[in-house]
């Protein structure tokens, strides 16, 4: 139904700042979190905003993808679609999916939540050269 979370988006219960907190210290957390990782054809974060999932999800679907949702605080995420292709090399905690099903249909599905297509402009940084500075003299 509208305005519902799906299955897969689930509000986090990780605190970041704490587990930043406890890795400054030295100390490892129980559980690991705050992260996000994309396979072929699967996207899982964990204790990410909409805005940083949208921002991820803009190399799946080749264009600028704008949270939209109103919704804040940090979400789990489990999303499988056949336009999340991400390069290599994958590590032991390698989770593909083999779906065959377009993000258009499995975000509404799994996440709640919509694709929608708009025009509009949108800021644009643009690096025209670079270069080293200079060393620093003692």
């Amino acid at each position: 139904s509208e305005g519902q979370l799906g299955p897969r988006l689930r509000r986090s219960e990780i605190d970041c700042a704490a587990m930043m907190a406890l890795f400054l210290k030295g100390q490892r957390p129980e559980k690991p979190g705050c992260a996000s990782a994309s396979y072929p054809g699967r996207f899982v974060a964990t204790a990410l905003t909409l805005p940083s999932v949208a921002s991820l999800l803009s190399a799946s679907v080749d264009r600028g993808v704008i949270d939209q949702t109103g919704l804040s605080g940090a979400f789990d995420v489990d999303l499988e679609a056949v336009e999340i292709r991400p390069p290599g090399p994958f590590g032991p905690s390698y989770r593909p999916s083999d779906t065959k099903e377009s993000i258009f249909t499995t975000l509404p599905q799994q996440l709640g939540l919509k694709l929608v297509t708009t025009e509009g402009t949108v800021e644009v940084l643009v690096v025209e050269a670079a270069e080293r500075p200079a060393p620093s003299k003692p």
